[in-house]
Formats: C-alpha cells, sequence, structure tokens
C-alpha cells in the first residue's frame, strides 16, 4: 500500500516532506515492469525520450526579425488557424482565427513560431483576463507557419 501522503510528495504538493524513499520509488518502478528505479532510469536514458532539446527548425519565424504591422499565419491539428499581427515588443494580436479557443482581439507574447514544435505562448490577454500560458499544437506541433 503506498499512501496518499506518498503520492503528494510524488507531484511536489507538499512542503512537509522534500524526500520520496529509494523503497516507494522501487515499488513504483516494479508496478510498472522494472526490477527497480534504477532498471527505470536506465530504460529511460537509453529509449531516446527526452525532456529537453535544442531546437534549429527549418521553418521558423522569429518575432524580432518582424516589423510592427507585420502578419503571420500558423496552423495547428485538427483544424485549426490563425492570423497574427505583430505589434513590437514581441507582442501579438489575433487578426483572424478558425476552430481554435483564441479569439480575435486576444494578445499575447510570444519570440517565435517554429513549424512542427508546439507553440507556448505567454501572458495572454483573453476574454477580459490574464493568463499565464497558452499552448497550441501541443500534441504534433504547428502544422504551417509563414509570414503573409
Amino acid at each position: 500500500m503506498i499512501s496518499d501522503s506518498t503520492f503528494r510528495r510524488l507531484y511536489k504538493e507538499t512542503k512537509k516532506y522534500k524526500h520520496v524513499s529509494d523503497d516507494i520509488l522501487n515499488i513504483l518502478s516494479r508496478t510498472i515492469g522494472y526490477k527497480h528505479f534504477q532498471d527505470f532510469c536506465e530504460y529511460l536514458s537509453s529509449s531516446g525520450i527526452k525532456d529537453s532539446e535544442l531546437s534549429c527548425g527549418d521553418n521558423y519565424i522569429k518575432a524580432d526579425e518582424l516589423a510592427v504591422g507585420d502578419r503571420i499565419y500558423i496552423a495547428w491539428l485538427p483544424d485549426r488557424e490563425c492570423s497574427l499581427k505583430y505589434l513590437g515588443n514581441y507582442r501579438f494580436e489575433v487578426d483572424e482565427v478558425v476552430n481554435a479557443s483564441i479569439v480575435k482581439g486576444d494578445r499575447f507574447s510570444c519570440r517565435c513560431f517554429t513549424q512542427n514544435k508546439c507553440l507556448l505562448v505567454d501572458d495572454l490577454e483573453h476574454d477580459g483576463k490574464r493568463f499565464e500560458s497558452y499552448v497550441m499544437g501541443k500534441a504534433n506541433g504547428l502544422t504551417c507557419v509563414k509570414k503573409v
């Protein structure tokens, strides 16, 4: 048995305990088919699964290469489309949008749009509220990035 407080420790939801014991990590690793936690870590290292990578996409648009008033078009699956106007200082305004949660007039900050990568924007102004971030193309990335 694993207590709920142990799971909270795993997800950093408690400040009372800062460490998860090796025994718990080994038990959890065994439940998913590994001998112990070290075997699970070795699998992750050898599997090619990465939590970070350097990105040098072929098709990208950098905000600092745009002039105020420039427009770009982005799309993502399944059928989302968005035209954006550059406002300067890494800020964009949604000009037109199809099938997405953001709406015309929304504003956000972004430094770079890269095809085949998800787009994480900052400081989204939407529906009279401010949101720290918004992700587009989370599963498959942007399918189209172009200056119009």
